[in-house]
């Protein structure tokens, strides 16, 4: 006789196999966290924005720039400003502007701002 969790894992690959044929998505589970969310202010959104953070006494080796939090710098330093007269001045720019941008939080959301839109299936 089959265990729970192998029936619950034939079911799961049931449900699978009909959204394929079916064309209709698998219904998810509203507490679920969604794979492709990224949290403002996380590590993953530091690393889109092309921001890492410097251990201590690494300072002397890159560009950086002291926020409330920790001490930044940017991923790749120089081949985007490269053809500026000089590049590590904009290069110390754009680190701030990141970095503010960061650490500033997720922006305010509008009171007449629309719903978002949700997909069939979630």
């Amino acid at each position: 006789m089959a265990t729970n969790k192998e029936l619950e894992k034939e079911i799961k690959e049931l449900k699978v196999m009909v959204a394929q044929l079916t064309g209709i998505p698998i219904p998810r589970d509203p507490d679920a966290k969604d794979p492709n969310f990224m949290a403002f202010g996380s590590v993953e959104h530091m690393g889109l924005i092309g921001l890492t953070t410097v251990n201590k006494g690494d300072e002397e080796n890159f560009i950086t720039f002291v926020g409330k939090k920790a001490t930044y710098r940017l991923v790749d330093e120089i081949s985007n400003f490269i053809h500026y007269p000089d590049p590590t001045k904009v290069a110390q720019l754009v680190l701030r502007q990141k970095v503010s941008e960061f650490e500033a939080g997720p922006p305010p959301i509008p009171e007449d701002a629309p719903s978002l839109w949700v997909p069939v299936g979630y």
